[in-house]
């Protein structure tokens, strides 16, 4: 068994998430220090959304599948549907933003995803760090922070990730790839907003392709359908959480 290099191997992960957090506190400082909530216009408009469901929630101990209070009528699952067996999901993702506030939280896990998505593309962890900080700070994710779109924000986040562990999976690392994969499909799913889980599949085909015309050129076809295969696993993980859990667009559980 090789001895691990502190100093090659560890440090510079741990200076990442040092500077991610620092990054993030810093930035979000009135909500740590001066006890200061953000007025984000769309999360008011969620909670007003979700206000006829949270009260049936109240009365009858139940959850409703359906609401009258917005436009028509639509299914309640879009805007605040609690499920059985989301606990699990929700202390890893605890334990993945260092249980930071919510919107502090998101850029940070922006932060971390996009690090690890460089480092799996061999990216130097020094140069990831300024890739990671770009990512998590780019002026569309603050933006729509600041206007309450949190969910979105949140999807975001995690998309990398499951870039990652599909390319992991790809170069042959079957169980990070596995871990990975299984564990951002399951975060990007909890983070229920349909428009930015679209838009990643359209991200992982077009990875695909690109992926499939360099087996082809360089005769390697056979290894790409086989280490397609074992992460073909990954998927039911991911969709099991996500029968329980469906994709929206609103801020409100």
């Amino acid at each position: 068994m090789s001895k691990i290099n502190f100093r090659s191997q560890i440090l510079p992960h741990l200076v990442a998430i040092v500077v991610f957090l620092t990054i993030s506190v810093v930035f979000y400082s009135p909500i740590f220090f001066e006890n200061k909530v953000p007025q984000q216009g769309d999360v008011l408009h969620g909670f007003g959304a979700g206000q006829e469901i949270n009260e049936y929630r109240k009365v009858t101990g139940e959850e409703a599948l359906w609401t009258n209070s917005m436009f028509g009528g639509m299914p309640a699952y879009l805007i605040s549907v609690l499920y059985p067996g989301e606990d699990v999901v929700q202390v890893l993702h605890n334990i993945y933003a260092l249980w930071l506030p919510r919107t502090p939280s998101i850029v940070f896990k922006a932060m971390v995803g996009f690090y690890i998505l460089l480092l799996v593309f061999g990216v130097r962890p020094y140069l990831a760090i300024a890739g990671a900080i770009a990512y998590g700070l780019g002026t569309f994710n603050l933006i729509s922070l600041e206007a309450g779109h949190i969910w979105k924000v949140d999807a975001i986040a995690y998309m990398p990730l499951v870039l990652a562990g599909i390319h992991l999976g790809l170069k042959g690392n079957k169980i990070w790839g596995f871990t990975l994969t299984a564990l951002g499909l399951a975060f990007e799913l909890d983070a229920n907003h349909l428009q930015i889980t679209y838009y990643l599949m359209l991200v992982v085909l077009c990875y695909g392709i690109a992926m499939l015309v360099h087996a082809i050129r360089n005769k390697q076809l056979k290894n790409i359908f086989h280490q397609c295969g074992s992460r073909g696993g990954s998927s039911p993980a991911g969709r099991r959480h996500h029968r329980r859990k469906a994709m929206g667009c609103l801020p409100v559980r």
